[in-house]
Formats: C-alpha cells, sequence, structure tokens
C-alpha cells in the first residue's frame, strides 16, 4: 500500500467528498489531512465549493493550490508570464527575457530572438506544460514549434531558454517552507524494452494521483530530434541523466506567487526578507 492509501489521508478525501468539495484533488487532500490532524475545523465555503479552514477565528480558503493568502492581482499577474517577467526584471529578479506574438507572426517573432542561443516557445496563459517547446536552435525547430502553438491560442510567448535545475517552492508569509526539485519525465533504457513499452511501464507503477507520462506529437517530435521513435530499443544506461526524456519542459511555467506577492509590495523590505526572496526567485527561475 503506498502513502496515498494512509489512514489520515482517506478519512480527509472523506470528508471533503462529504462536504461537496474536490476529494480528487490531491492538493486538497494533503491540506485537509494536516488540517484535521492538527484540529483545525475544514468546511465547504457557503458561496463556492471550496474548502474553508477555520481556527481560533481565523478563515482561510482553499482549492486546489490557490488559496486566499493570495491577493487578487498577483494572481492575474503569474497568469500573464510577459508581465510577471517584467515586474520581476524590474525588482532585480533573475527572469529570462520573453515578449508575445499572434499566431501570424512568426517571421517577426523569429526576428525578435535571433540574439538568443536557443528559445522557449509556449502558451502565453499556461496549458499545465502542454505545447512547451524548448531549446530551440533552428529556423525550422522555431516555425514548426511556433505554428503548433499557435493553433492552439491567440497569444505566442517566445521567451531566452535558460538551462538549469528547477524547483517549485512553497512560501508561507515570506518564509520558505518546501522546496521540490522538478523534472521532465524520463525512462530509462533496460536493453530490452523500447520507448513506447518504458512509457507503458512507467505509467503501470504511477500513483493514481500522478499524471501519465504522454506518447503524442510533442513527445514524437523531441525523439526525432535525437534520431528516435517510440519504437525504438533503449539500450540499457548505468547513468540515469543519460534517459530518453519522453517531454521537455521549459522553465517554471508560472512564477511563484509569493515572489510576485513580494515585488508588489510597495513597503521596503528588510534586508533578509530581501535576501530570501531573491533566493528563492533564483530556484525558481531556473
Amino acid at each position: 500500500m503506498d502513502h496515498f492509501d494512509s489512514p489520515a489521508f482517506t478519512r480527509a478525501a472523506a470528508h471533503l467528498a462529504e462536504l461537496g468539495v474536490n476529494s480528487t484533488s490531491w492538493t486538497n487532500i494533503v491540506v485537509a489531512a494536516e488540517a484535521l490532524e492538527r484540529g483545525l475545523t475544514v468546511r465547504r465555503s457557503r458561496t463556492q465549493p471550496r474548502m474553508v479552514i477555520e481556527h481560533r477565528g481565523t478563515v482561510k480558503t482553499w482549492a486546489g493550490g490557490s488559496t486566499s493568502h493570495n491577493a487578487d492581482l498577483a494572481e492575474r499577474i503569474a497568469a500573464q508570464k510577459d508581465v510577471a517577467s517584467r515586474l520581476l526584471r524590474n525588482q532585480r529578479i533573475g527572469a529570462p527575457e520573453n515578449s508575445i506574438f499572434g499566431p501570424e507572426e512568426t517571421s517577426r517573432a523569429w526576428s525578435w530572438s535571433e540574439p538568443f542561443e536557443r528559445t522557449v516557445i509556449k502558451p502565453a496563459n499556461g496549458k499545465q506544460g502542454r505545447e512547451v517547446h524548448v531549446g530551440l536552435e533552428t529556423e525550422e525547430q522555431f516555425r514548426e514549434a511556433f505554428r503548433r502553438v499557435g493553433s492552439v491560442t491567440e497569444r505566442v510567448l517566445v521567451e531566452e531558454f535558460r538551462p538549469g535545475v528547477e524547483h517549485r517552492c512553497l512560501i508561507v508569509d515570506g518564509v520558505l517552507q518546501a522546496a521540490t526539485l522538478r523534472r521532465p519525465g524520463s525512462v530509462l533504457g533496460d536493453g530490452r524494452s523500447t520507448v513506447e513499452q518504458l512509457v507503458a511501464a512507467k505509467n503501470a507503477s504511477r500513483g493514481r494521483y500522478h499524471r501519465k507520462l504522454p506518447l503524442d506529437e510533442q513527445v514524437d517530435a523531441h525523439l526525432a530530434r535525437a534520431q528516435h521513435t517510440a519504437e525504438t530499443l533503449c539500450r540499457r544506461r548505468a547513468n540515469a541523466s543519460s534517459s530518453t526524456r519522453s517531454r521537455t519542459y521549459g522553465p517554471v511555467a508560472t512564477p511563484s506567487m509569493p515572489l510576485i506577492t513580494s515585488a508588489l509590495r510597495s513597503a521596503p523590505q528588510s534586508r533578509r526578507r530581501r535576501a530570501r526572496c531573491r533566493g528563492c526567485a533564483s530556484a525558481a527561475s531556473m
């Protein structure tokens, strides 16, 4: 039995279902379980199907990662990657340079991106990692990626590519509580199985709250750049870093909400807090 089936999480999921709140969201279950364990009241909002946590007169809402801790303006800015990038750069927080183009502006976008060694193309409003094309070097790669993204959105974001390690940081009231290492889905060759078989095996072993690794056109295109297909027999690799990536993702899809909130503050911050926020920004922007 995996940790997703622990009694605390099972009780929390049942409690949320009884309240009429989304009981399949992993973040909802974790937050509800921790709140109930601490003796806090977990109920449904009177106006919306979201979770409300109460304790000694303090009330906070939570819905799949969206919380009343975050200001409305911060949420609106975080949803617009170009605006968020400019805000962070103006605050001297590392963020890649980017610009928005329409689906018919391929040539103009290519000219704008030419100074960059490599580029990223993705929907400006975020699609949970869908249609994110990274590390584009040639004009042919650029135009094909731009065409694909332009077919699903009216606002195509072209961005400077910055390689590095990606972390998602959880900050509560200006204090870093946790950091999660994020990396693209991958499979490791065993010398006997194809890429497709390895992906199927990994998906079968993933917990029910984890999304399955896809095998779609975007993955096929990525494999083709490495002269592979889904039917390629993967040789046995001793080093996990040599694994065949099943999908490529760019830098953090949505800038960290606490970073946006921090950048919006007009009051001077203490030197210690400013340093902490910048440190989290470097981790999140890589």
